[in-house]
């Protein structure tokens, strides 16, 4: 597979494996953008799916969040038939198209347990997220780990992790050890909470933690998940550019602005910022032909 940079909707189009799409994203030097979509979540915009917008704005990756793998649905998208909804994405948007299911109580079709992982598992994602939302309570190390590994078990593609950090939780990052056990455990690339999110987080606590993820294999991403990716554009890219110094693989969007994603402005503006014009016109403007 080429850089994420370089690629267009045919090479997107080819199932990707776990070597070749992890190779990608470290060949792009830090300026890859995944956006998360809720489902369900309402139209953004009339008779078309959010999916197409945040893909429309500069995406390279999309991730359906809260996607009830037993009866799937994403609003304002009809797969064809004999189609998934994975699939009819993927066909809409021309980008890598994955899923994440979450660590927590039993909500079915969302929770990571045997059934829906192999059910999203039979969908074919280019990639499989797995969240954990802060609750110290039930989102437990062993908790977390477990998923990963009834994940690993039987899916050979990327593994994402977003384990959502809190103000008391981010001297783990310092630590390292929880981290270093996904990674062992399966885990492909981490969730890091970017500079200027949660506090105390500051540049360089994501640069070391980012050194490191690197040095045990694998990749990072900051995530704009505190309500932030529908903060003001300048925000926007003062916290995507500390990132990058941060040393990260990519940015990703969290779904908590108005309609299940993050403000297209945003996603543009970040865009531009880390990877320039010439790619992000690249990744908006080509045909899905192409």
């Amino acid at each position: 597979m080429k850089r994420i940079l370089n690629c267009f909707a045919s090479d997107f189009a080819q199932a990707p494996t776990r070597d070749s799409l992890k190779q990608a994203i470290s060949d792009s030097q830090g300026r890859v953008v995944i956006a998360e979509n809720a489902a369900e979540a309402p139209e953004y915009v009339s008779g078309i799916s959010n999916t197409e917008i945040t893909a429309g704005s500069g995406a390279d990756m999309l991730l359906l969040k809260k996607l009830n793998v037993f009866s799937p649905k994403v609003t304002n998208v009809t797969p064809a038939s004999g189609e998934n909804m994975i699939q009819a994405v993927k066909k809409l948007t021309g980008r890598l198209v994955g899923a994440n299911l979450i660590v927590n109580d039993e909500v079915s079709g969302v929770t990571a347990n045997h059934d829906a992982i192999e059910k999203l598992i039979e969908m074919q994602p280019d990639f499989i997220g797995i969240t954990g939302y802060y609750d110290p309570q039930i989102v437990t190390q062993e908790r977390v780990l477990a998923a990963i590994r009834e994940v690993r078990k039987n899916y050979d593609g990327l593994i994402l992790l977003n384990r959502y950090y809190a103000l008391d939780t981010v001297n783990k990052m310092t630590e390292f050890n929880e981290i270093a056990e996904v990674i062992d455990a399966g885990v492909d690339l981490i969730y890091l909470p970017a500079p200027g999110t949660i506090p105390g987080v500051s540049e360089e606590l994501l640069r070391q933690t980012a050194i490191r993820i690197r040095e045990h294999g694998g990749l990072s991403a900051v995530t704009f998940s505190t309500s932030q990716e529908g903060a003001d554009v300048d925000s926007i890219r003062e916290m995507a550019l500390a990132s990058k110094r941060g040393f990260v693989d990519a940015y990703e969007f969290g779904d908590a602005d108005s309609g299940g994603m993050a403000s297209p402005e945003n996603i543009f503006a970040l865009s531009v910022a880390v990877r320039g014009k010439r790619h992000t016109y690249q990744r908006i403007f080509g045909s899905l032909n192409r």
